[in-house]
C-alpha cells in the first residue's frame, strides 16, 4: 500500500492522505504504450487524484513543506 504525507525540512508531518493506493493493482491497469497519455485521475481514481491534487496545492502554499509517498 501506499499513502501520502506532507511533511517540513524536519521530516514533521504536516498533514496525512487518507487514501491508501494498493500500487499492485494500479500497475497492473498501466499499458506501457498509453502510459503517457493517461492520467492520474484515470490511473488511480477521481478521488485519490483529487487528494493528491490538494495535498501538492498545500506544499506549494508552505516552505519549506515535501510531497512523500510511503510504501511497503
Amino acid at each position: 500500500m501506499i499513502t501520502m504525507q506532507v511533511r517540513g525540512e524536519t521530516g514533521d508531518i504536516v498533514a496525512r492522505g487518507s487514501s491508501q493506493l494498493d500500487w499492485t493493482r494500479t500497475l497492473q491497469h498501466v499499458n506501457a504504450d498509453r502510459f503517457p497519455d493517461r492520467s492520474v485521475q484515470e490511473l488511480l481514481g477521481q478521488d485519490a487524484a483529487a487528494e493528491i491534487e490538494g495535498l501538492c496545492q498545500r506544499v506549494e502554499r508552505g516552505s519549506p513543506l515535501y510531497l512523500w509517498f510511503l510504501g511497503d
